[in-house]
């Protein structure tokens, strides 16, 4: 690695130091490495995810500095190394809040550029533009396992066609699994209908992987990195927040000061959660009981009234 850094950065001097931090020209630099058979797809995936985020000057996350392909073939992610700190309570709701500001700068971006239209002020080439559709820019991935990112001129297209029948899809072909071939139709149908109250909402940049593992404290300020982003319903972003213990009342405080959860939320929250354990399942079968909880999720959104009794 060291020699294949030497030539990428034309350093003299590389030096490795401890888990992907090294030393180059006296500059620390952090390097995330993959091997698997997306890896080029997954490190220029997540470095770009990495590169919109930093765009908004919202939440912070590591700068993206270089992709580039080892010797020995593995693919890389060189991106700027932040000392991590103790987190705390306080740091949760500050997390929330930096997040909401993450999830508020594309739609912000919209109205803006829709009020200047309105006041017949023209849009000098400098402004940066809105996106207007659902997707992103590259593949990524949530895993190991390609995410089809296709653009969407609305959320329900975009989260049913894209999110949940590619995760279905590729479970039944990969496992064979007839409780989903079997009630498939049912479910896009009442995703259909849960994500009625959607249609006018803007598209937002999330994280797309924001668990408790995925950020981390620098001098006071929340750091989130390994993202998998896309231009999605902000309220697609608690899928994987609800997974993994949570994130508890601080950061949905935070959160919730800035961006208030909207009508229905407690019926589509269940969508979102079922987006990433079938993802967990697609990627580890039946360990982790990933197989049960979806089939489960799937009961509940299914029959609303009966689990409510």
């Amino acid at each position: 690695m060291e020699d294949a850094m030497r030539e990428v950065f034309n350093a003299r001097s590389v030096v490795r130091r401890r888990n992907g931090l090294y030393v180059v020209d006296r500059k620390k630099i952090f390097i995330k490495t993959n091997s698997s058979e997306h890896a080029r797809l997954l490190c220029e995936g997540e470095a770009k995810s990495l590169e919109e985020i930093h765009k908004t000057n919202t939440v912070k996350c590591p700068k993206v500095i270089k992709v580039f392909e080892s010797s020995t073939g593995t693919w890389n992610i060189a991106c700027e190394f932040i000392e991590m700190e103790d987190e705390s309570a306080a740091h949760l709701e500050n997390l929330g809040e930096e997040v909401a500001r993450l999830h508020s700068a594309n739609p912000s971006l919209i109205k803006r550029e829709e009020e200047v239209k309105a006041s017949g002020d023209f849009v000098g080439e400098q402004k940066r533009e809105g996106e207007r559709r659902f997707g992103f820019i590259v593949p990524t991935s949530c895993g190991v396992i390609p995410q089809n990112n296709e653009w969407c001129a609305d959320w329900r297209t975009f989260f049913i066609r894209c999110r949940l029948k590619d995760r279905v899809d590729k479970i039944i072909q990969k496992y064979g699994t007839h409780e989903l071939s079997s009630q498939w139709s049912q479910l896009e149908r009442r995703a259909d209908e849960l994500l009625m109250e959607t249609d006018s909402v803007l598209p937002s940049l999330v994280h797309g992987d924001l668990w408790a593992g995925n950020w981390g404290v620098s001098k006071e300020t929340p750091v989130v990195f390994d993202a998998c982003s896309s231009y999605s319903d902000p309220e697609f972003e608690s899928g994987i927040q609800n997974m993994f213990g949570g994130f508890g009342t601080a950061y949905t405080r935070g959160y919730d000061n800035i961006l208030p959860p909207r009508r229905g939320w407690n019926d589509r929250r269940f969508l979102y959660l079922l987006y990433h354990n079938l993802n967990h399942w697609l990627h580890f079968g039946d360990g982790g009981g990933y197989r049960a909880t979806s089939l489960s999720l799937i009961h509940s959104i299914l029959n609303p009234d009966m689990d409510s009794d």
